[in-house]
């Protein structure tokens, strides 16, 4: 599917604003000691923010592990990002999974907060990107 630019602006636009209001889900899950429902909207709120990042490049794809890889490939790889961030979304991916599908998983607040952080430089540091 060809979009016009206009198009693309606003869905980029509209996962900008879809990965901000999930960060605040987050905080307030871990407000409420939901720490694994926490986890899952942090990561999330980066799922939506690369998908901006991928939509404004004419990237689009509904498979996780297709955009993480072509952010890995097109951001990380080439170091238009921090390093760490390509090790960071993958564990969070991973995280994610057990929080969502694993039947006894527990997680610390210090941890989730010390994600919800990271999440939170990522974002940023991504929209300006986005941006630029």
């Amino acid at each position: 599917m060809t979009l016009t630019p206009e198009e693309r602006e606003e869905i980029v636009k509209h996962r900008i604003e879809q990965s901000l209001r999930t960060i605040e889900e987050a905080e307030l899950l871990i407000d409420n000691l939901k720490l694994s429902a926490a986890v899952s909207r942090i990561y999330y709120s980066l799922f939506y923010i690369i998908s901006a990042l991928a939509v404004k490049n004419n990237f689009s794809t509904s498979k996780h592990k297709q955009l993480l890889s072509w952010f890995n490939k097109n951001y990380v790889h080439p170091e238009k990002v921090k390093k760490e961030y390509g090790r960071f979304i993958h564990d969070l991916f991973n995280k994610r999974m057990e929080a969502d599908y694993e039947v006894f998983i527990d997680f610390l607040k210090t941890n989730v907060l010390g994600y919800l952080n990271q999440a939170k430089e990522f974002i940023n540091d991504v929209k300006k990107i986005i941006n630029s």
